[in-house]
């Protein structure tokens, strides 16, 4: 076979016959033959337009493929692994990379046998020319590159559909915590309205309890100091046997010196009673926004300062207080209620420490929001009990020593600035309280 038309066609063939990418850069073609005549020939004809990269043998061709790899000029006929096996392989790892075979048809069954069964990109005989296998090869380099956009476009899509799913999981996630909130503060509505109600029933009835007992317990310690003085008369009494029987089986029918005794306590202990369930109507009167406050122009510092001096006799014993204040305008907020919610949260930090611990309060500010960080290194919260901490009644306090409405009294105060507050805690780690205050006041912020 005659390569003399190699020169003629290697002048005529030009970058602007291949579609590249970069004008810089040459598509990679292999060509495996065991001829090296027809490998060099190849190279030279080839090598102004594409990088040529030759390989002698099957074993060698399928080594050299890789992802910069545009074609495969493929012999068919070679010593060891043929064309057909080499074929095989490459488009097991390679599926979509197209291979031309380039074969001596002479030497060959009905080449429409072999297209049938192998389905190359092109079947070129070495003896039609190069006209017919630069043709195949310029087209094998375009469908490489259609299918590389294709592919391209397609992780592109993916990686868009991925970032989309991502972005409305996040939105998801977004939405549902806004309308937790949304329902969150609803609940906190209805649940102040009906406070209000229980508040006011409540409280008159107790108003007179409380005043009937500390009449009784006046009245009991007047009759107590009376039989005192019948008692100092004891010894004329017992002078008859008949009388001084009579009152002996009496005294100790009803146990008269407990009975003395206990009556004060039972009365002193209904009237501390009385006192706490007092406390929890005042705490459903403030939770209900019952007692009006006019908005003032606020130092924040001042009302820590002011909570801190309130709480020092409880506090003091259990935890340091460090103060890392930042720099914070003037807050424009009811302060007697910001007060009160610090309080809280001193007070709780305090008692959710065990022995002597560490209490630290830091502000700071956004562009419209001052905030406050109650931190302390107590037991923490348990992670089923953190979205209930603000619920009313809810508290995690042995009986008898909380009335759970501390935080849902300060969430409402909260919400009513049009602020927010959070939790961050985990058991055994301690517990962050964050308060939100927008600077401008809740006016503004409806606006």
């Amino acid at each position: 076979m005659s390569f003399d038309d190699f020169d003629i066609f290697r002048e005529a063939l030009t970058k602007d016959d291949i579609n590249t990418d970069d004008a810089t850069q040459k598509p990679t073609v292999v060509v495996v033959d065991d001829d090296k005549v027809i490998r060099e020939s190849l190279k030279l004809a080839l090598g102004d337009a594409f990088d040529v990269v030759l390989c002698s043998s099957g074993d060698e061709g399928v080594k050299a493929i890789n992802e910069k790899v545009q074609a495969v000029i493929l012999d068919v006929k070679m010593e060891g692994k043929d064309g057909f096996d080499t074929y095989a392989e490459i488009k097991k790892q390679f599926e979509h990379l197209p291979i031309i075979f380039h074969s001596a048809y002479q030497d060959l069954k009905d080449p429409y046998d072999i297209i049938n069964d192998y389905k190359p990109f092109g079947y070129v005989t070495k003896d039609g020319g190069l006209s017919s296998l630069v043709d195949s090869l310029n087209k094998a380099i375009d469908y490489y590159r259609t299918i590389r956009g294709n592919n391209v476009l397609v992780e592109s899509l993916q990686q868009m559909n991925s970032s989309l799913e991502n972005k409305v999981q996040e939105s998801s996630r977004e939405l549902e915590d806004t309308i937790n909130q949304l329902l969150h503060s609803k609940k906190m509505a209805s649940i102040g309205v009906l406070a209000a109600g229980v508040a006011h029933e409540i409280n008159n009835p107790l108003g007179y309890i409380k005043s009937n007992l500390s009449s009784l317990n006046k009245y009991t310690a007047d009759m107590i100091s009376i039989l005192e003085i019948y008692e100092s008369f004891d010894p004329i009494l017992n002078r008859d046997a008949d009388t001084k029987s009579l009152l002996s089986r009496k005294k100790s029918g009803v146990e008269y010196e407990y009975l003395k005794c206990d009556a004060l306590d039972l009365i002193n202990e209904t009237q501390e009673g009385v006192t706490r369930v007092k406390k929890i109507v005042q705490d459903l009167r403030n939770f209900s926004d019952v007692d009006e406050s006019d908005l003032q122009e606020t130092d924040i510092h001042m009302c820590i300062d002011s909570a801190l001096r309130i709480t020092d006799i409880e506090v003091k014993h259990k935890a340091d207080i460090v103060k890392e204040y930042g720099v914070i305008p003037i807050v424009r907020c009811i302060p007697s209620q910001i007060n009160q919610v610090i309080q809280n949260m001193l007070i709780n930090a305090s008692q959710a420490i065990e022995g002597k611990g560490l209490i630290t309060i830091q502000t700071g500010m956004t562009k419209h929001e001052a905030w406050i960080k109650v931190i302390d290194n107590g037991v923490g919260i348990e992670k089923e009990n953190l979205p209930h901490i603000f619920d009313p009644f809810f508290t995690t306090k042995p009986v008898g020593t909380g009335t759970g409405l501390g935080l849902s009294l300060c969430f409402r105060i909260i919400e009513r600035h049009r602020g927010s507050i959070q939790v961050e805690s985990e058991a055994g780690n301690g517990t962050t309280f964050i308060i939100r205050l927008p600077i401008s006041g809740p006016e503004e912020q409806d606006a």
